[in-house]
């Protein structure tokens, strides 16, 4: 017979049970609608949902929410945020009554709709919002956040930080390393919030919520990574754009792949989800007369990568335009000025696009250069070159 210590055993955590609980075990009797669980709900309100869940038939999927595996400290800190941000006059309508001293009870409330039970995959996402790092590190199988940064161009990383806390730690983490090495005005977690400040802002804003909300948490192959160089912030993580390179570009079309941590942020402020953050990136980027940003999504190895290169962009102007004109126009915008030289009937936005070879998004603001130097007019959905400017659009090269 072999004797094995259990002295290193670590019984599993419980939730307590609640005091009234405790009375009808030993026999007492106590109106159940009193009866109050630790997240907040009566255990009628708990009886009730079950017994929804088994006549949809949707109980064998639905698993109880255990708040004892979550990390207490992250939950205090969202409900604190998420209390400044509800609508009180709506939930007092809705006959809601929040026990704003539980966190626990202001989370399940506000975030999972008054729920106890989830599916899986909520259940999934609700950990990796909250959970602690040996949650976290049993759910995906690898550190949620890979920071970085070294100070020049080429060698080897100056600091390197693995992270495996919960996303929303992971999130504070990664602004306070970002901000260490690239101090951006405006950029910290209280700040978060804002949703417009200065185009570096801006687009690292736009750049570290994609990569959280759209992160493909359940593929071990790649951990997210923040990349800092001079000049340079790159962000590449698992899980390739769910719409198309086009709508990723132009916006408007949104698809979380988490939808509950999506939901999470969008409620404290640090998201809006309206499908056009990677659109506004280019804006304000491009506003800012910097290099593109460079987008790539790669479906073969379910990555997702954004570079942003906050060097000033060269402008090369066209050499026909400036010798004749004394303008500036860009080799892509005189190949407009060419097509509209060639079309006396002015064209149409798409045509342009489809004559250049070129997205609408930019086209269009291309237009409005031209248009501030008096060289094209638009009129009933048209672009028209300035008429005395025909001739000569036709000599170029």
């Amino acid at each position: 017979m072999i004797l094995k210590s259990l002295v290193a055993f670590s019984q599993p955590t419980e939730p307590p049970m609640p005091d009234d609980l405790l009375r009808v075990l030993e026999g007492e009797s106590v109106p159940i609608e009193t009866i109050m669980l630790h997240d907040g709900r009566s255990f009628l309100e708990a009886w009730k949902e079950r017994r929804e869940l088994i006549i949809t038939g949707k109980a064998n999927i639905s698993l109880n929410v255990e708040w004892t595996d979550l990390d207490k400290q992250t939950l205090q800190w969202y409900s604190s945020i998420l209390k400044t941000k509800v609508d009180l006059d709506s939930l007092n309508a809705q006959g809601i009554n929040i026990n704003w001293n539980n966190s626990i009870e202001v989370i399940r409330q506000i975030l999972l709709d008054g729920r106890g039970e989830l599916t899986p995959d909520d259940l999934h996402q609700l950990t990796l919002l909250f959970g602690n790092s040996k949650e976290i590190h049993r759910k995906i199988g690898r550190e949620i956040l890979d920071l970085r940064a070294r100070l020049t161009t080429e060698g080897r990383w100056d600091q390197r930080e693995e992270l495996t806390d919960n996303v929303l730690q992971g999130l504070r983490k990664a602004i306070d390393f970002i901000t260490q090495h690239n101090p951006i005005e405006g950029l910290s977690t209280e700040n978060l919030q804002q949703s417009t400040g200065s185009a570096d802002y801006i687009a690292v804003r736009e750049a570290l919520i994609n990569l959280i909300i759209h992160q493909d948490y359940t593929d071990q192959r790649t951990v997210a990574q923040i990349e800092l160089e001079p000049h340079r912030t790159i962000m590449v993580n698992a899980g390739a754009s769910l719409v198309s390179q086009e709508d990723l570009m132009n916006g408007g079309t949104s698809t979380a792949r988490n939808p509950l941590i999506a939901r999470a942020l969008k409620l404290i402020g640090f998201a809006e989800l309206g499908g056009s953050g990677l659109r506004e990136v280019s804006r304000v980027w491009r506003n800012a007369k910097r290099r593109p940003p460079i987008v790539q999504t790669d479906e073969q190895h379910n990555r997702f990568r954004i570079e942003l290169d906050s060097r000033p962009l060269k402008i090369i102007a066209d050499t026909f335009w400036k010798q004749r004109l004394g303008v500036i126009v860009t080799p892509e915008a005189a190949k407009i000025l060419g097509l509209l030289g060639n079309a006396p009937a002015g064209m149409t936005l798409a045509a342009i696009c489809s004559g250049t070879g070129t997205n609408s998004e930019d086209v269009i603001v291309m237009c409005q250069s031209l248009q501030k130097q008096m060289l094209i007019d638009f009129e009933a959905e048209v672009y028209h070159l300035k008429p005395h400017l025909q001739d000569l659009a036709r000599e170029a090269p």
